[in-house]
């Protein structure tokens, strides 16, 4: 082909497509093979936005929004991804600040010496024609003046070597150095043409491309509105095919494509969109007009600019029980110190599978790191599995459990009930009523709130967790939690209600919405969350698991995506236990230890034969699991295992149909995946 292109790459995946470069318009041109007489003709260009400068950031934060809204709206395709430059701006490095404040002294310097030298002329010049008697004066004068300017010599001779060294280091960043950048690409809109007309297609691209460069980049972008410091690549970047193009909406593509190739391409395209949402660590990308724009935004939190709200309009005084939803700022309180708010209880509410299990156990260790005492009270055995029995800490460096006294009430009792129940108000204790009839919980529960209610002010706060508490809303334990809720704050005592429907707990239901703050996860309580949220019934029925909305607190409404508890307080699964008796009943290796553990962790069943990736990949989950107590989720093994992420995730599932390795549904950094052990 003519004009000024030139070819740099070509796929060898059906349909062709031929990518070529114009070294005029420093623009890359896509032209894709559907047919004998019939081609698809793009163009794309793409800029640097560089990290660097406080008027860059302040740029992003203030204007990231609109900044979202302009590009979806402005380009038909358009990407944003991470990029480092081999290219350094030494202004926006320490050299230029050090090197000024040098320039600075030196120049000082360079003032003192020459003030000196004429003072030192004029001693001398005095003292060929003074009196005998001032030949001491002016002498002593002479001599400071001269060791004076030895010193000033000396720092000179200092500096000189740090400038030298500095021009070491500048020379080092241009030679060495490399530049975070954010790369962004636009395109043309897609064509169709016939192979006659494709060399006036292709001009046609590049021209709107160079049109929109004018006009869309260096005019908005770089303009006025946005402000943004911008790099035109001119050399060819690796890219990916048909990335956000407007193949996503069959209504853009010329009319005149047949239906089959429509097809074709677009089942192309959902091949590669499908490995994504595989392997990209959890991360859905949505087959719609506004996925580039939702991209941006999560390519841009990495500037560390984007703030939802000021730090000091979310708690943050105590520890840690998640971060913002899609930013990385931290919210954490000190349960206890919420009394200075008039807030001494909370409210828990969120349907079955919601997170509400992991969010208890999450308060339970900020309690217990600052040790308060906690109680928690199951009625159920559901929730046995989610607190179950914690084991005291090991003596190691690698202790991760929660040390707790366990009462479970049933045929098999962990520990006896305590003749007197104070004794469960001191430390970390869980009780468990399981299979016991439902008359004797409500009269447990009567029990433990009645001594509650009798007890003085408390020298160390008392949290007591209290789940399935609809169970208990016709009942006297109702009119004791009701009355806890109102003066528990005077001595020390914190209730926590978990329930799924808190409609269902309908003792004094105005009381406690006056007195508990609410902690809303996923649910269908619309309406009674409709009392509490602007928009509540949309907010909590969107909710994904794990994450949390503060509700009728002291700060604004914030989505928290809740973290994950730090210790082993789950009831152990079948596979740990297993490992356990492995552990404890197998021979101890005479020979190669390593060796021998080795050929243990990665042995399988006969007649299976795993490939050398395979068999790495099943060794690197074996040790995952082993160190860290849970299963390995695939962007795990991508990251720190071996392979790539596409082969990863096909080794996985293919090992688990192999039945080398066993799979499960969990719950990582707020968001479901699957994670796998052996």
């Amino acid at each position: 082909m003519g004009l000024d292109t030139v070819p740099v790459g070509v796929t060898s995946v059906e349909p062709l497509t031929t990518f070529l470069w114009s070294t005029d318009h420093a623009a890359t041109v896509e032209i894709t093979e559907l047919d004998e007489d019939r081609f698809l003709v793009r163009a794309g260009k793409s800029y640097r936005l560089l990290k660097q400068g406080e008027e860059g950031r302040e740029t992003w934060s203030r204007n990231l929004g609109q900044l979202n809204d302009y590009l979806e709206s402005t380009f038909s395709s358009f990407q944003i991804s991470v990029d480092y430059t081999a290219t350094v701006d030494i202004q926006q490095t320490e050299i230029v600040e050090d090197a000024e404040q040098l320039a600075d002294e030196t120049r000082q310097i360079l003032e003192q010496k020459q003030q000196l030298e004429k003072q030192i002329q004029g001693l001398q010049r005095s003292n060929q024609i003074s009196l005998e008697q001032f030949d001491d004066l002016i002498d002593h004068r002479l001599t400071e003046r001269q060791e004076k300017l030895q010193e000033l010599d000396l720092e000179l001779q200092q500096l000189r070597e740090q400038v030298r060294r500095q021009n070491e280091v500048k020379q080092l960043w241009q030679e060495n150095g490399v530049s975070l950048a954010y790369l962004f690409t636009f395109y043309s809109t897609a064509r169709t043409t016939r192979k006659s007309n494709l060399e006036s297609a292709v001009e046609n691209t590049l021209e709107e491309v160079y049109n929109d460069h004018r006009r869309k980049v260096k005019q908005i972008l770089t303009g006025e509105r946005f402000r943004l410091k911008t790099q035109e690549l001119e050399e060819p970047r690796l890219f990916h095919r048909l990335q956000y193009t407007g193949l996503l909406h069959p209504g853009s593509v010329d009319a005149e494509l047949p239906d089959s190739v429509v097809e074709t391409v677009l089942t192309q395209f959902e091949a590669y969109s499908l490995r994504d949402l595989e392997t990209s660590d959890g991360t859905m990308q949505e087959r719609r007009n506004n996925t580039p724009a939702r991209a941006v935004q999560s390519i841009l939190h990495d500037l560390e600019t984007q703030q939802n709200l000021v730090s000091g309009e979310i708690p943050s005084n105590g520890p840690m029980i998640g971060t913002i939803n899609d930013t990385q700022q931290v919210v954490g309180f000190d349960p206890a110190d919420f009394q200075s708010h008039g807030m001494p209880h909370m409210y828990i509410v969120g349907g079955t599978g919601s997170g509400k299990t992991v969010l208890k156990r999450v308060l339970i260790e900020n309690c217990a790191s600052l040790g308060y005492n906690v109680l928690s009270i199951t009625p159920g055995n559901g929730d046995f599995e989610g607190i179950g029995i914690s084991f005291p800490n090991p003596a190691s460096e690698n202790s991760q459990g929660l040390a707790a006294n366990q009462y479970l009430f049933s045929e098999t009792r962990l520990l006896d009930k305590p003749e007197d129940l104070t004794e469960l108000f001191t430390g970390l204790n869980q009780v468990t009523l399981d299979t016991i009839p439902a008359k004797e919980k409500i009269e447990f529960v009567e029990d433990v709130f009645t001594e509650l209610d009798q007890l003085g002010k408390l020298s160390r706060p008392l949290f007591v967790f209290l789940d399935e508490a609809h169970n208990f809303s016709d009942t006297r334990a109702a009119e004791m939690i009701e009355k806890l809720s109102r003066e528990g704050r005077k001595f020390g005592v914190h209730v926590i209600l978990v329930t799924q429907n808190p409609t269902d707990f309908s003792y004094s239901e105005a009381t406690l919405r006056q007195q508990l703050p609410h902690l809303f996860m996923k649910g269908r309580y619309t309406d009674y969350a409709d009392k509490f949220l602007s928009k509540g019934s949309q907010k909590v029925t969107s909710l994904s698991k794990g994450q949390v909305i503060l509700g009728d607190w002291d700060y604004p409404e914030i989505v928290v995506d809740g973290r994950e508890p730090l210790t082993l307080v789950d009831m152990p699964a079948d596979r740990q236990i297993d490992r356990l008796d492995q552990s404890l009943n197998a021979e101890r290796p005479t020979l190669d230890q390593e060796n021998s553990v080795q050929q243990r962790d990665t042995e399988t069943e006969p007649g299976i034969e795993l490939s050398e990736d395979e068999k790495e990949l099943v060794q690197f989950v074996e040790n995952y699991v082993r160190e860290n107590d849970q299963s390995a989720t695939a962007s795990k093994c991508h990251r720190e295992g071996p392979g790539t992420a596409g082969r990863v995730s096909d080794q996985l599932q293919n090992l688990v149909e192999k039945g080398v390795l066993q799979s499960e549904d969990v719950v990582r950094g707020g968001h479901e995946t699957t994670g796998y052990y052996k």
